[in-house]
Formats: structure tokens, sequence, C-alpha cells
């Protein structure tokens, strides 16, 4: 059951963007005939544009037409590698600072643009003898965003929402999988949450393991900062960069 469990958590990071990303091999450079206006999303008809592009590829839904072709950074501001999971490592825009989340038992980094209206974040918590729920995880994530946002006293519109729950592939009926993902606007800022548990249940331990995947900026500037920040600095989480140049060598 430990070895089990000590190649659930080398994986996890791997397959849960993997999950959310793996669909971008589709990608092509034919971008010219879709308006990126134009974008619309599979799972939620209120979107448009590169906010349903990636509210698709957040929920596991393949796309092909993302605008420019494969996410590179552009402007290479520094880079990043997590002391304790190197697969955690990329280069991030100018402008942005990366720093590892210091919460126990947790693998993640937030990147945050210098004048912080701007967030990257990705985590995954281990917790051994401790079950809860994806909703529960959401809850958490979305009070400490409004906090971060010092939108404390306001109210989120839920402008999209999918949840889901079942046995998790490859888990051999030991793994039980939920997630929550939520798209949202709060006053000008626009945000992207998303959260899921996988939970080991054995005769002689049960241990969770959360990934959350966060992203907000300005309602105004979300839809660059999907193109030029986010999905570069996910991809090369998926398609390993190891020269850290912001591009990876997929495709080259």
């Amino acid at each position: 059951m430990k070895s089990v469990i000590r190649n659930l958590k080398r994986v996890h990071i791997f397959l849960f963007f993997a999950g959310m990303f793996m669909m971008l091999v589709a990608c092509n450079s034919n971008n010219s005939t879709n308006a990126v206006e134009n974008l619309t999303s599979e799972l939620c008809p209120e979107l448009r544009g590169p906010e349903a592009l990636y509210w698709d590829l957040a929920n596991g839904i393949p796309r092909g037409d993302i605008p420019g072709g494969l996410p590179t950074v552009r402007n290479v501001g520094g880079s990043f590698i997590h002391p304790a999971s190197p697969l955690l490592s990329f280069v991030y825009p100018a402008g942005y600072q990366a720093s590892i989340d210091p919460t126990q038992n947790t693998i993640g980094v937030n990147v945050i643009r210098n004048d912080n209206q701007s967030i990257w974040r990705q985590a995954q918590i281990s917790l051994p003898n401790v079950q809860l729920n994806s909703a529960q995880v959401m809850d958490v994530e979305m009070r400490n965003l409004l906090s971060f946002l010092g939108r404390n006293n306001s109210t989120p519109n839920i402008v999209c929402v999918n949840q889901g729950s079942g046995p998790a592939p490859g888990g051999g009926g030991l793994l039980m999988s939920d997630f929550t993902n939520i798209f949202l606007r709060v006053d000008n800022f626009t945000a992207t949450l998303v959260t899921r548990v996988t939970i080991l249940q054995g005769t002689d331990v049960t241990f969770s393991t959360v990934d959350i995947g966060v992203t907000a900026a300005p309602t105004s500037q979300y839809n660059d900062e999907i193109l030029l920040t986010f999905l570069p600095i996910s991809w090369q989480l998926l398609f390993r960069d190891p020269d850290l140049r912001g591009k990876t060598d997929y495709g080259e």
C-alpha cells in the first residue's frame, strides 16, 4: 500500500495537467479562419473568445483552435523549479514573480503579477487519513482568492460550473475522484478555479490528494493573460521544457 501511495504522489501532478491540457496536441496554426472573439465553449454558452477556450481546456475538452498555435512565453521574466518536485518547473513572463506555496504537505506555486492584479496558481496537497470533497476545497480556494483580490465583501457571479465524481482512471477500484470547477466574475475581475480530490482507500490507510488550479486577472485583461501567461505556463508542465526557454521541444 505504501508503494501505491508513493507512485500516486509521483504521477498525480502530471496526470492533473495532462487531464487539463493533453488535448492541446491537436493545435494547428490555421487560426486565420477562426476569429478569436468568435470562439465558443462546448460546456458554457455564456462564454466567448479565449475565456471559452480556456474553460473547455480546464474541463478536459479537446480544442484544436488555440490562437497562435502552441502556447509560448514570449517575454521570459524568470524561471521556477520546485525543490521538492522538479517536474513542477517552468519559465514565466516578465512582470511576474513565482513563489512556493508554504502550506504544510503541499507542493505548489503561486505566480503573481507585480501589481498583485493577476495570479496563476497550481498546488497539490497530500492528506493522509483525511477525507474531504472538492466542494470543500473550492470553498477555501474561493475565499482565499477573494482575499487576494481585496474582494472579501463582494459576492461572486458564478458564470459556469462543472462538477462530477466517480472511479479514477487506472485506480484499480481503489481510487475515487470528484471535481468542482468554477468560472466566475467578481467586480472587475474574472477567475477560473479547478479543484479535484482523489481518495485512495485501502485496508490500512485512507489517503487524499487534492489538486488545485486557479487563475485570475482583471476582466479587461483576462483574455490576454490566458494566451500570454496562463496557457504558456501550463503547457510547459505537460510537455517538458528542459532548457527553460519558454517553449517545449514538442513540435520543434
